[in-house]
C-alpha cells in the first residue's frame, strides 16, 4: 500500500486526499499469524504500529484494534492508545469488533476522533450469533448510540458479500429476514431507478451520525454501482421499511 501511494503520487497530499488506516492487536491465528496470548498488551500495540510504519513508510491516519480482549481493562487500553497518539504515531484511534459497552467505556476515557468498526450491512450477519465471539455486527441501536456520542462507524462487508447484487445468492447471509429485506430493497430500487445493492448501501448512509461503508472489490463496474448509492436519498419511512424482520 505504501508503495502504491508513492507510485500514484499520493504520499504528500493533504489528509483529505489519502487517509491510511491500519490495525494491530489481532489474536493468535496459528501458523497463518502467530501472536502472543495477550495480544492487546500495551507494549505489543506499540510494536504493531511501529511495524506498520516501517512497512508503509507513510503516515498512519487511523489506528484500530482488530479485536477485543475482555481480559484487558479498557482503562489500560485507552492509556496505551492515548500514548500512541500523543507521540504522533497516529492521528485518530479506534477499535474493531468491540461490544458497545466496551466502546462506551473507551469513549469516556479517550478524547478526539474515535472509530468503531464492525460488520455492518442491511443484511443481518449470520455471525451475530455465531461461534466466534470476537467478530461483531452493528445493530440500528448501535448506530443511534454512536451518533449520540460522536463515534464514527465504519462498516466492513457493507454489501454483505454482494447479497443484494446477486439476488440473495450468498449462502453466508441467507436467512428469512435477509430475503424479506432483499424484497423490499428490490421494490424500492425499481421505484427509484436504482439497484438493490445501491438501496442497501443507501440504508447505511441514511443511519444517524457518521456511518461509512467500506467497499472491497476488484471489479470496476461493481465499484461504480456501489458509489452510486451516494446519490440516493431515503426518507426515514423508507429507511425503516427496509429494516423488516421475517416472522
Amino acid at each position: 500500500l505504501g508503495q502504491a501511494l508513492r507510485d500514484l503520487g499520493l504520499h504528500d497530499l493533504a489528509l483529505s486526499e489519502a487517509r491510511v488506516t491500519t490495525k494491530g492487536g489481532h489474536p493468535d491465528a496459528g501458523d497463518l499469524y502467530p501472536r502472543p496470548e495477550r495480544y492487546l498488551a500495551p507494549e505489543l500495540l506499540m510494536t504493531d504500529l511501529l511495524e506498520s510504519h516501517d512497512r508503509l513508510r507513510h503516515r498512519v491516519d487511523t489506528f484500530l484494534l482488530h479485536r477485543d480482549d475482555p481480559r484487558e481493562p479498557v482503562a489500560d487500553i485507552a492509556d496505551a492508545l492515548g500514548r500512541l497518539r500523543d507521540h504522533g504515531m497516529t492521528r485518530a484511534l479506534g477499535v474493531s469488533n468491540w461490544p458497545r459497552a466496551r466502546v462506551a467505556e473507551l469513549r469516556q476515557l479517550l478524547v478526539g476522533e474515535l472509530v468503531w468498526q464492525n460488520q455492518g450491512s442491511l443484511a443481518v450477519s449470520t455471525q451475530r450469533e455465531g461461534p466466534d465471539p470476537t467478530t461483531r455486527a452493528f445493530t440500528v441501536d448501535d448506530f443511534a448510540w454512536a451518533a449520540d456520542h460522536g463515534v464514527i462507524c465504519t462498516c466492513y462487508s457493507a454489501t454483505a458479500n454482494g447479497y443484494f447484487a446477486r439476488d440473495g445468492q450468498v449462502p453466508s447471509f441467507d436467512s428469512a429476514t435477509n430475503r424479506a429485506r432483499l424484497a423490499v430493497a428490490a421494490e424500492l430500487a425499481r421505484a427509484k431507478g436504482a439497484s438493490a445493492n445501491q438501496i442497501a448501501l443507501a440504508w447505511l448512509l441514511a443511519q444517524p451520525g457518521d456511518v461509512r461503508p467500506i467497499l472491497g472489490t476488484t471489479n470496476v463496474a461493481h465499484l461504480e454501482d456501489a458509489m452510486g448509492a451516494q446519490a440516493i436519498e431515503l426518507t426515514a419511512d423508507e429507511r425503516d421499511a427496509l429494516t423488516v424482520f421475517a416472522p
